[in-house]
């Protein structure tokens, strides 16, 4: 394994875990952060229960697509599954992070 080839690799990985990781963020804000806290009262656990089991299906399959590709991959699959999955945590932390906080000064300005 070449030192390029894990660069790659990583940054093969972390770009596509960063993708779902997007996409994970953007199905929250749909169904979670964009509802009225009454409604959210209403439906509050079973809503918040069934988008994380969706969140964690989709990150279970990033990280089964690259185990499967592994053998197809131009690049080192190790450092690839630690950018996917470094991509998956840090990058929805931070995404969700700055729409939690978004929202928080939407309701304070009365925007929200």
């Amino acid at each position: 394994m070449s030192v390029l080839s894990g660069v790659i690799g990583a940054a093969a990985g972390l770009a596509f875990g960063s993708a779902v990781s997007t996409l994970n963020v953007h199905i929250t804000e749909k169904y979670i952060l964009n509802v009225d806290n009454q409604e959210l009262l209403k439906t509050g656990t079973s809503r918040i229960m069934a988008i994380n089991a969706v969140r964690l299906l989709l990150d279970a399959a990033a990280l089964f697509v690259v185990f499967i590709l592994r053998n197809v991959l131009p690049f080192s699959f190790i450092p690839a599954i630690i950018g996917t999955a470094f991509g998956l945590s840090v990058v929805s932390f931070f995404m969700l992070y700055k729409a939690a906080g978004t929202k928080k000064n939407d309701k304070k300005e009365g925007r929200g």
